[in-house]
């Protein structure tokens, strides 16, 4: 999560940059030391304005931050997921691509969604099936073609 207090101590007004390192520097030495490091991400990458509790949304540059400091799976099937409604949804799954972050629980379609999910993770001579659920949206209905993985036995047992 993000919330204003961290994006406002976050923010050198000087340079007009948002530096969320130190968010993350006490965890980046344990997280550079091992192969797979999940971090559910519970904002979104809407664009301005950015806003905290209760409907985020955070600067693009904390995505990239958190995969600086060692999280390599972005899990996002979360409550605040589509906090800033269709658009918001999708500039955050394109702002996650472009950084070539690999994510998952949240897709744009059903084929999108067909096509990676379950997310397979190859370490090691491993693998490892990453499912990832919520409970809800916060109320907020979801916009079809877009797909929240939303919690269901039914559909959990089939993925």
């Amino acid at each position: 999560m993000c919330h204003m207090p961290q994006q406002k101590a976050a923010y050198d007004s000087n340079k007009d940059i948002y530096n969320f390192a130190p968010c993350f520097e006490y965890l980046k030495p344990y997280l550079q030391q091992t192969d797979i490091n999940i971090i559910n991400l519970e904002t979104v990458f809407a664009g301005k304005p950015y806003s905290g509790y209760p409907q985020f949304s955070a600067p693009d540059i904390y995505g990239k931050t958190a995969q600086d400091a060692g999280y390599n799976y972005f899990i996002m099937a979360n409550n605040h997921c589509y906090d800033k409604d269709h658009a918001g949804f999708e500039r955050t799954l394109n702002v996650l691509d472009s950084m070539r972050i690999i994510h998952t629980g949240t897709f744009r379609n059903k084929k999108e969604r067909q096509l990676n999910y379950p997310l397979i993770i190859e370490k090691n001579n491993f693998k490892i099936a990453l499912l990832n659920f919520t409970y809800g949206t916060n109320g907020i209905k979801v916009d079809s073609p877009n797909i929240v993985n939303i919690i269901d036995k039914t559909q959990i047992a089939a993925d």
